[in-house]
């Protein structure tokens, strides 16, 4: 009887054992690094800094530092001094909060927590596809990359732990058709979510086999370790998004946030030191949130970015009608969406395509002069203009 129930209790300790074990792996996705918080952790995290008391007071606008160049303009927003005085004009200030991807914008967006953010393609049109939000903007178009450290062509992820930032994010739908262009199915990989800033070092420590992201994280990267390969490339879009409730409501702080995103375009554009502080302003920002292993980021790395993706193509900031027509880019990827169950089963395309609204921004760039395009008083501290120096 004795040793009846000692095996009876060694049994039910190694099932207790084995249920516990069970419960914590279920908790963390494979490859994950042990640094990243969970998912439902950063989600009240980021949650905790959109609950603003005195909301009315304030501009609220999400920026992602670790995505450039569409993080820029938010990021010059803060030192532009002629947007103070027109939000103050209004009884209003400007308050950024940082977030790491798109995705994080839409429960404040729900909330009524968040006025103005950047994303890319995959969230804003989703956001848009529940009316949440209008697509306002263009913030860039640049390449997300998939990197690897022991593999060199696409063909050779098969069966691999690919990160992403999200599973609805631009590098998750660019890398999807990049393996599906070589004839690989996304149930052939292992594609897990990964916060962006996190991946250039779980793929140094072989945690991951492969990781898909926007700019700058892929250019850093490379700079810094020199065993990494570049597997593909694809395109990528960004957008200055606005809430419908802001755009409804406060009709003018709209206009004076899509004339300082114009602003700030026309701005770097105008003379190479003032891009140089930004790119500065921009690695300051970026490497004060950004975790996990220190990346190289110089001034010059930042500078070929934002003026490649973004300078070079306008300085309107204007959507190519194209991508909006029926069968454009952003139906594509309204396609790939609901596909995959990242917008309601009952979603129409001509929903998104109602809040595609260029007309905000056609209004401000064709009224320069009372909007101020060309006026530029940006109050960049010094701590920011020389930040990129010795990094």
């Amino acid at each position: 009887m004795q040793t009846k129930l000692i095996v009876s209790l060694t049994a039910l300790l190694l099932i207790a054992v084995s249920l516990y074990t069970l419960s914590n792996l279920s908790l963390k996705a494979p490859g994950q690094d042990e640094k990243a918080l969970s998912l439902s952790q950063k989600s009240k995290e980021t949650a905790k800094d959109f609950e603003i008391p005195e909301r009315d007071k304030f501009i609220v606008i999400a920026n992602q530092p670790l995505n450039q160049p569409s993080g820029i303009t938010s990021t010059l927003m803060q030192y532009d001094s002629i947007l103070a005085e027109q939000l103050k004009s209004r009884g209003k200030t400007l308050k950024v909060i940082p977030v790491r991807k798109g995705a994080d914008t839409k429960e404040p967006f729900r909330k009524g927590q968040l006025d103005v953010t950047v994303m890319g393609e995959i969230p804003a049109v989703a956001m848009a596809a529940e009316g949440l939000i209008s697509i306002t903007a263009l913030t860039k178009q640049s390449n997300n990359a998939t990197i690897s450290k022991n593999f060199y062509r696409l063909n050779d992820l098969q069966g691999k732990t690919i990160a992403c930032p999200s599973l609805l994010s631009s590098s998750c739908y660019g890398l999807v058709k990049g393996l599906n262009s070589v004839g690989i199915k996304e149930n052939e990989v292992n594609i897990i979510e990964m916060d962006i800033d996190l991946m250039p070092e779980a793929l140094a420590n072989g945690k991951i086999d492969a990781f898909c992201a926007w700019e700058p994280t892929p250019s850093l990267a490379m700079a810094s370790y020199r065993n990494f390969n570049v597997l593909n490339r694809n395109i990528s879009m960004g957008y200055l998004c606005m809430s419908n409730e802001f755009i409804k409501n406060d009709p003018v702080s709209a206009r004076y946030i899509m004339a300082a995103h114009i602003r700030a375009i026309r701005w770097m554009n105008s003379n190479r030191q003032n891009l140089y502080d930004a790119a500065n302003a921009a690695i300051k920002e970026s490497m004060e949130y950004r975790r996990g292993a220190k990346l190289q980021a110089s001034p010059g790395l930042y500078l070929s970015i934002i003026k490649r993706d973004l300078l070079e193509m306008s300085d309107s900031a204007m959507i190519n009608p194209d991508d909006i027509k029926d069968g454009g880019v952003l139906y594509n990827v309204f396609n790939y969406l609901k596909h995959r169950n990242g917008v309601p089963s009952d979603s129409k395309w001509l929903t998104v395509k109602k809040n595609i609204s260029i007309e905000l921004l056609k209004e401000v760039n064709n009224n320069a002069l009372e909007y101020k395009l060309d006026q530029f008083d940006y109050n960049i501290p010094r701590s920011a203009k020389e930040y990129g120096e010795d990094k």
